[in-house]
């Protein structure tokens, strides 16, 4: 057993939200062992660490524990058995929404620079900033989302990634899901912009195109990573 403390991201009831059909036990007992060969997506039970906890946010974050065998893919860990503790009380529809926006925020400015003076991204935020406090503002989220969409089929790469981050923030009723999507698109959309500017700073200095890409895959994994830092420590301090 792990003395490392791990997460599970669980829908209403212990309903699997990311992928899987299954339903975990709440009441502190251990799932049912799993035999066979672990696989990512396919067999064993997943769990994150803190630092992977922005790529599973979801309507209800529960601490965890794993035993028996296990290995550490990309994202998370997977265990031959685990369970789930308890749920982290910080974590609520409002306090994810509120992460949401802080998240697609980041991206706006990105987006801006290629739509300069369009305001429905804007107003699309400000409506979700209105579901943080009035859930019955969820019926305005709707109109104001078909708006970001069709904004986010008039753009592409990294501006598309900021569309879509926006989106995220009103499409989802649930705010554990809101957060998922704005911040997963919100970290792509900075990076490839970061990705898209290395490449325009290289064209116009004659560099090789294959040095130009290597350069730019590495500025974007930079400013990938980083944008997960700034999410986690974003993300802990309004849970907290």
């Amino acid at each position: 057993m792990s003395d490392q403390v791990y997460y599970k991201v669980l829908g209403a009831d212990g309903l699997c939200c990311h992928g899987g059909a299954g339903r975990w036990s709440i009441d502190g007992s251990w799932m049912p062992a799993v035999y066979g060969g672990l696989a990512p997506c396919v067999r064993g039970y997943h769990l994150c660490l803190g630092e992977d906890l922005v790529e599973w946010l979801g309507p209800v974050i529960w601490t965890a524990e794993g035993r028996g065998k296990s290995f550490r893919s990309e994202q998370y860990h997977i265990f031959q058995e685990a369970r789930v503790l308890r749920t982290l009380e910080g974590w609520n529809s409002s306090v994810a929404r509120a992460f949401s926006i802080a998240c697609a925020e980041r991206a706006v400015p990105v987006l801006e620079a290629v739509m300069p003076g369009d305001r429905r991204v804007m107003e699309a935020l400000a409506v979700a900033r209105a579901c943080i406090q009035d859930e019955k503002a969820w019926s305005d989220a709707q109109a104001v989302a078909a708006e970001v969409w069709n904004v986010s089929r008039l753009v592409d790469g990294a501006a598309r990634d900021a569309a879509i981050a926006v989106y995220g923030t009103v499409v989802w009723q649930n705010g554990g899901m809101a957060a998922w999507a704005a911040a997963g698109s919100a970290r792509s959309a900075l990076a490839a912009a970061a990705w898209e500017r290395s490449m325009a700073e290289s064209k116009e200095k004659g560099v090789h195109p294959r040095d130009a890409e290597r350069g730019a895959n590495g500025a974007s994994n930079a400013v990938m990573k980083a944008e997960r830092i700034w999410q986690t420590e974003q993300l802990f301090a309004l849970i907290r």
